[in-house]
């Protein structure tokens, strides 16, 4: 499914010193490439069958002429590096109806980067664009972190400012190589020990790309943030004062505490998304109040049911409702659910009721924000100019490898190809861009065995299990407890 990763309601969610322009901060949603191969590589053999044979030879999905049985779903998780659990077999299941219903455009000779699919794929992320441009405003307009905060911050201890000195272990391993390296690491010890400015030291023989151009200088951390043996180390430190040799597997590094006046910049970016945080959540609580938001008594059930492949917005009254008319419809919800990753709403199926609960307040929060923002879900022109691109370039992306690996084979086995080709590291993993995963579930009709699909999924950790009972190193594979849910 999508790449798409939501931050909290509330704002300033990177910590970043300069707001980023307009909408900048979701172009991420069309990244391509993520390594489904990674999560189902192949293994051998195959114990005794202990799925029921009702379950095998069900036709769990179904999309057109296109069937997926839960034999070929067995099939596919037992090849999964960990016990297949819930989040393995809705990637599988997802990336299965993804491909037929790709197909079934295809056959139907559908234009997916015309107008209006565009603006229903990128109309989630417009929403959401809009929504972090509220929070940019609000943060651009409150006051700056003042000297005495950071001066506050510092003497509590709990965050400092480090600068960091590199020199990375040879390539070649060769242990006359790595002496000299030593030597060259104590050579800039015993100048930083002497007083030498240790910027200087940073710029002149640092290994370390990513900060020479700051001198050095990390972003402030926190003490629990820090590895242990850095942290036993940096906390150990005067103001001004340099550590010892730190080896670690990628070389050596020596680390100077930062003295108060360097420190300040750095403890300062550090408060300012927090106390932005804090603000804004603060605020949000009090529009949440203020419009009496009332969550309909089966919003749990409804919504839960909706993470479920296909994705269906159920039918009845809104999941939420608030002064002045306003209401989380089925739609809506629909709209921001078909975003999370098929883990992600595995999760949510499974989640806890107060979990889920949780997840249709915050929805409905984004709402009450999108309206505080004065936009909608329409597509806003300079949304359509910003993220259609974006979204076309990744269509042309997804549908050339899916017509690349399907030359040739019969309609009815293209989308268990595309998956076979995932599980053989044939081809990477490319999502459907924006929300045209959901677009494609409304064009056409996908059937859907849930019971089915679990049954085979339960059984076949029995299966896994036998094949990796004389594993030498423990799989990853304990089925992670359910109840929880990723925030939207």
């Amino acid at each position: 499914m999508t790449t798409f990763r939501y931050p909290s309601l509330c704002g300033a969610s990177a910590p970043s010193s300069s707001p980023r322009p307009l909408m900048r901060d979701i172009r991420r949603s069309f990244r391509p490439s993520v390594g489904l191969a990674v999560l189902l590589l192949a293994v051998a053999g195959c114990g005794k069958d202990a799925v029921p044979q009702e379950a095998l030879d069900a036709t769990i999905v179904q999309v057109g002429e296109s069937k997926l049985t839960g034999k070929q779903l067995e099939t596919w998780l037992l090849k999964s590096p960990r016990m297949p659990d819930a989040s393995a077999s809705a990637l599988i299941v997802g990336s299965w109806i993804d491909a037929a219903l790709l197909n079934e455009a295809r056959k139907a000779g559908a234009t997916l980067d015309d107008s209006a699919t565009t603006d229903a794929a990128i109309g989630p992320d417009a929403a959401r664009g809009m929504i972090l441009e509220y929070w940019a405003a609000r943060g651009a307009a409150r006051p700056p972190v003042t000297d005495a905060q950071a001066d506050s911050l510092a003497q509590r201890d709990q965050v400092r400012v480090l600068q960091h000195f590199f020199l990375g272990n040879p390539a070649q391993r060769d242990s006359a190589a790595f002496a000299a390296v030593v030597d060259r690491t104590r050579s800039i010890l015993q100048r930083a020990k002497a007083g030498e400015d240790f910027s200087k030291l940073v710029r002149e023989a640092s290994e370390d790309t990513a900060t020479i151009r700051t001198d050095g200088y990390l972003p402030a951390i926190s003490r629990e943030e820090l590895p242990a043996p850095i942290r036993g180390v940096a906390w150990g430190l005067e103001p001004g004062g340099v550590s010892t040799i730190i080896p670690s597997g990628l070389g050596l590094h020596i680390v100077r505490r930062a003295t108060a006046n360097e420190s300040r910049a750095g403890l300062k970016a550090w408060l300012a998304p927090r106390f932005s945080r804090r603000a804004d959540s603060i605020h949000v609580d009090s529009v949440t109040r203020a419009a009496n938001l009332q969550i309909a008594p089966d919003a749990v059930v409804r919504l839960r049911a909706m993470a479920h492949e296909p994705i269906a917005a159920s039918p009845g009254a809104p999941f939420a409702t608030w002064d002045g008319g306003g209401a989380l419809t089925a739609e809506q919800t629909r709209s921001w659910i078909v975003m999370l990753q098929s883990a992600e709403r595995a999760a949510l199926a499974g989640a806890s009721d107060s979990a889920v609960r949780s997840m249709v307040r915050e929805l409905s929060q984004r709402e009450l924000i999108l309206a505080l923002a004065g936009a909608s879900h329409e597509v806003a022109p300079k949304a359509r100019e910003l993220l259609g691109p974006q979204y076309r370039a990744a269509l042309a992306e997804v549908t050339g490898e899916f017509a690349k690996r399907t030359v040739g084979v019969a309609n009815a086995n293209v989308a268990a190809t595309i998956v076979d080709s995932l599980v053989l590291s044939q081809s990477r993993y490319r999502p459907l861009p924006g929300a045209l995963a959901g677009v494609l579930r409304s064009m056409y009709p996908v059937t859907v065995d849930t019971a089915a699909i679990a049954t085979v999924t339960k059984a076949t950790q029995n299966i896994w299990a036998e094949l990796h009972a004389n594993d030498t190193i423990p799989p990853a594979g304990a089925v992670p407890p359910t109840g929880s849910v990723p925030r939207p």
